[in-house]
């Protein structure tokens, strides 16, 4: 470990003896001294390079002690400096001058070397809790320009996502009957009408995760808690995916055991992370299996439902696990070589939901083999645990069991 820098003390004086017996003090104390023969050549230093500590002879030509703590006092980057006055003029009216001038603390003269290095000392530390005070208040303040950003920019992409939901809604409904409407026969078109599908499918999810984000990571978000069937939740999930794969290239599964599985939580919030793991299941399996399964299990000493979305699709490599779950990085992308770029709004929604039902969500994944999302919710949750609020990593690793919310 580095040691501190030795505090900078510069000393100002006409009288070449006195900054010599004041710069051999000084020196001998640790202290690294630079020695200026009146108040302007210090004050030129002090604009290139700020000291921890000034000490000033009263009486100087070119720029007196006074006026040099006058200067020092009105720029912006030296108001806060530590400025000690040397003076022979020890009259209370000269000292309240001196002190109103800007000076924070003054010697007499002839100085006496251990009032001297106690004042020193004194100022050294009043300087280094003055620059924390100051640091300090500016990290605060460039929290409040981040905090105010952040709030704009939920703001905006609140209208945007609200401006976007209703058309969206509205294709998604006319695509969908699109579908149902197509002649036997014409698989060009239906192919194509499929397409449209899937993509206002995903266009819609990735409006309704942003605003549900928003209003969970802002903490309005309005939970609904009730009894939830899992069996009739997952089953819709599943249906509603068969319609965006094909169905001569990849099976969709549902496993609900046992049949009566239920839990207390918010079912439209279940039913979107059920939505969003599906659709990325969907997005990378062009031929296998994607499968829901769901089992009681244990967290703690709590009873618990584990669900898993399964899938024989592209993987995810290595490298990209740890970035799942962040917010405007890549999503669809991370799987397989597509790099296709998503806003990670879906898994980062995940996380929050999961959260919220006391409970976690990790992924085990391999290339070209498969992925495997693990949602563990408790099963009889009174009411909503408070979400995390800033997602940066949802899993990563082959352990199944990991706690991502770390």
């Amino acid at each position: 470990m580095d040691e501190d820098p030795r505090p900078t003390i510069v000393i100002v004086d006409d009288d070449s003896t006195n900054l010599k017996i004041l710069e051999k003090l000084l020196g001998e104390e640790g202290y690294e001294v630079l020695t200026f023969p009146n108040g302007q050549a210090a004050l030129d230093h002090l604009q290139v390079e700020r000291p921890d500590l000034v000490i000033a002879d009263w009486e100087m030509p070119e720029l007196s002690g006074i006026d040099l703590c006058r200067r020092i006092r009105s720029d912006s980057h030296l108001d806060t400096l530590y400025v000690l006055l040397l003076t022979s003029n020890t009259e209370t009216a000269d000292m309240v001058v001196g002190l109103e001038a800007g000076a924070d603390d003054y010697i007499g003269k002839p100085f006496k070397r251990q009032e001297l290095l106690a004042r020193v000392r004194a100022g050294l530390r009043i300087g280094q809790m003055q620059r924390k005070i100051t640091q300090r208040a500016a990290v605060e303040a460039q929290r409040d320009r981040l905090q105010k950003a952040l709030e704009a920019l939920q703001q905006v992409l609140s209208m945007v996502g609200h401006e976007l939901r209703t058309p969206l809604a509205s294709i998604r409904a006319l695509s969908e009957f699109h579908l149902t409407a197509q002649i036997p026969g014409d698989d060009e078109m239906l192919d194509f009408a499929k397409t449209i599908n899937f993509e206002v499918v995903k266009m819609s999810e990735m409006v309704n995760n942003m605003l549900d984000l928003i209003s969970l990571e802002s903490g309005q978000h309005g939970w609904h808690w009730e009894a939830i069937d899992l069996s009739r939740l997952c089953q819709q999930a599943v249906d509603q995916i068969c319609n965006c794969v094909d169905p001569d290239q990849v099976t969709v599964t549902c496993d609900v055991s046992p049949i009566d599985l239920s839990l207390q939580g918010d079912a439209r919030s279940i039913r979107r992370l059920l939505d969003n793991l599906l659709t990325n299941a969907a997005t990378h399996t062009h031929d296998g299996v994607i499968s829901v399964v769901a089992r009681p299990t244990r967290i703690g000493d709590e009873s618990a439902i584990a669900v898993t979305v399964s899938d024989t699709g592209e993987g995810i490599a290595d490298h990209l696990l740890e970035r799942l779950g962040q917010s405007f990085a890549l999503s669809a992308g991370f799987y397989g070589s597509n790099y296709i770029q998503g806003s990670g709004f879906g898994l980062a929604l995940c996380r929050l939901i999961a959260d919220a039902h006391g409970g976690k969500i990790s992924v085990t994944s391999e290339e070209y083999v498969g992925t495997t999302f693990t949602v563990t919710l408790k099963a009889e949750l009174a009411e909503p645990e408070k979400a995390r609020a800033v997602i940066k990593v949802l899993g990563g690793g082959n352990d199944s069991g990991q706690d991502t919310r770390r």
